[in-house]
């Protein structure tokens, strides 16, 4: 938005999920205050009898309310959520989660519209961060006019796949290995994979990480040690575009990031060239453990790392079963 602008005068809806710290430093944007600034003019440039969508959990979102103009619709994960409550009492619309089902609320007429696990991107309800992404996706829907039916109908036929939501934790499956395409590259995403990663039943972690190199070293740091506190096994590359970065640069911070938590230095590994990590990783796991990668941008040379892997498996197989049966035979 601060190189280009918003490219339109009003919208009918405008949605703000979160305002975090991701982007400080990029831009010119140095504080979160700054930040908040600049994510309220989406709000602000709204019809009149248009609706702004904000996310009443976090606490940046909500300073910026005395901006917002337009009708509000306030979601969060607490049916009690003050802001929330207070918007309903005004006449607004509230979207909450309540024993596992998602409300929608508007005065004192109060209807549960779906069944958190048959939420599509949620996963079977392990993608808490989605469940969040689903009530912003429900409350713009409200504000454009859309049946309840036809969002539910949304909701449960949208998915993390390649076809319908390309590189946010796209699932693959190779020789019973879980695995997972992702274009986290912040903290924040870093923290809501992993949480979701948590709730899947496997074996051993296994996560193939970088950054932008135009994310401040205290942020880079921070992720590493994230990392280092999830992970059973880490394989470290950096991103093409090192964006100003010189080469081993990010991957060394990231490599003290990890250092800073309790892995040991011989689960961790730095191949710096995102495929050859990518690569490494997929040899490394056993059937039942999880392998995920955070990429860069392009998703089409994992996918064909991936089908390559799984062509491997199945003439490995072939083979196996061919000289089982020469054994027999010679028997």
């Amino acid at each position: 938005m601060i190189r280009g602008g918003l490219a339109y005068d009003l919208a009918d809806v405008a949605v703000i999920t979160n305002i975090t710290e991701d982007h400080l430093g990029v831009d010119g944007v140095e504080t979160i205050e700054d930040l908040a600034k600049v994510k309220a003019l989406v709000g602000e440039a709204v019809k009149e009898d248009g609706y702004v969508v904000v996310n009443g959990d976090n606490e940046m979102c909500i300073s910026i309310l005395p901006r917002l103009k337009g009708n509000l619709i306030i979601f969060s994960n607490d049916r009690d959520n003050a802001v929330m409550r207070s918007n309903i009492d005004k006449g607004g619309y509230g979207i909450y989660v309540d024993e596992g089902k998602i409300f929608i609320q508007k005065s004192t007429h109060s209807e549960s519209l779906i069944d958190i696990k048959s939420i599509g991107i949620t996963m079977n309800g392990a993608l808490k961060y989605n469940i969040e992404n689903a009530m912003a996706a429900c409350a713009a829907s409200i504000g454009l006019g859309i049946s309840y039916d036809i969002i539910k109908k949304g909701l449960t036929s949208f998915h993390c796949n390649n076809e319908q939501n390309p590189g946010r934790f796209n699932t693959y499956y190779v020789n019973d290995i879980m695995v997972v395409l992702d274009y986290g590259h912040n903290i924040d995403g870093y923290k809501c994979v992993l949480d979701g990663l948590k709730q899947i039943k496997h074996s051993k972690l296994i996560g193939v990480i970088g950054v932008p190199g135009d994310r401040p070293d205290s942020h880079i740091l921070e992720i590493g040690k994230c990392a280092g506190e999830s992970f059973d096994y880490i394989f470290i590359k950096e991103d093409e575009d090192r964006r100003g970065r010189a080469m081993g640069e990010v991957a060394d911070i990231l490599l003290r990031g990890v250092q800073r938590s309790k892995l040991h230095n011989m689960n961790t590994k730095k191949i710096l060239k995102e495929k050859d990590a990518f690569k490494t990783a997929l040899d490394f796991a056993k059937p039942g453990d999880i392998v995920i990668i955070f990429f860069e941008k392009q998703l089409e040379p994992l996918i064909d790392i991936i089908n390559n892997k799984i062509k491997e498996s199945k003439s490995e197989t072939k083979l196996l079963i061919s000289e089982n049966y020469i054994d027999k035979k010679i028997q």
